[in-house]
């Protein structure tokens, strides 16, 4: 009996001398980022962050440009169904006095009787960044960047045809205590307009020492409307479209 008791014994010191010549591991203790580690990534996170606001930019402007071109139709329907509901002459007018760059271009207003009693209807504001383009007669080079502002169709100056010309500017009071240049198309008592033509917006950004507080980006980047002599409009979403 006593001899499996002694291997028993054997086997366990055998185990336990194992033991103590194999001492447990310990887990290695994690190792942090080293100072070149962290400024490659700050520097990737810095070019990620860079596109992305980058293309929110530009997507922000697109907006922009397509609730211009809405508000400017919403405007014009407005005018319209105001001269055919009370049979007088109703304009459509756009600020046009850089002396305030805050209204400059942005300002739209329906106007009853603009040439003789002016009465204001109703007032829109663009959206930021987004402009209306003048009549191509009113739109000088200090008013846009160097490029080719020919419309794709017509090869002529883009600029907003439907303003009168010549005639299409007077000085009124517009929510304003002074009176103040504005740029005008007519809708008549019946609803109709003089001819087809063109409104168009664009966008535009603030001009330092110039003689104009805003000066107007790209011709590949306007919307607008082409109005029928009848004052409908067809929606134009490109400069090939004029």
């Amino acid at each position: 009996m006593q001899r499996p008791r002694l291997l028993a014994l054997q086997m366990h010191a055998s185990r336990t001398s194992l033991s103590a010549s194999c001492p447990t591991r310990r887990p290695r203790a994690a190792t942090g980022f080293t100072l070149i580690e962290l400024l490659m990534v700050i520097a990737v996170l810095g070019i990620v962050a860079g596109i992305a606001f980058s293309n929110v930019g530009g997507s922000g402007k697109a907006t922009a440009l397509r609730s211009a071109q809405a508000t400017l139709a919403n405007a014009l329907s407005a005018a319209r169904h105001r001269a055919l509901a009370r049979g007088v002459p109703v304009a459509l007018a756009v600020h046009d006095d850089p002396g305030n760059p805050s209204r400059y271009r942005r300002m739209v207003a329906v106007v009853e009787s603009i040439q003789t009693a002016p009465e204001v209807v109703t007032v829109f504001e663009l959206p930021k960044h987004a402009y209306v383009l003048p009549h191509r007669s009113r739109f000088p080079e200090a008013l846009r960047e160097p490029g080719d502002w020919a419309g794709g169709s017509s090869q002529n100056l883009l600029g907003s045809t439907r303003f009168l010309n010549p005639g299409g500017v007077i000085s009124v009071a517009i929510n304003s205590p002074t009176a103040e240049r504005w740029e005008y198309a007519l809708v008549t008592a019946r609803g109709t307009m003089s001819g087809s033509g063109a409104l168009i917006v664009g966008l535009a950004q603030p001009a330092v020492g110039g003689p104009f507080p805003i000066r107007f980006e790209s011709p590949e980047r306007v919307r607008g409307m082409l109005v029928s002599q009848y004052g409908l409009a067809r929606m134009i979403d490109g400069r090939e479209g004029f």
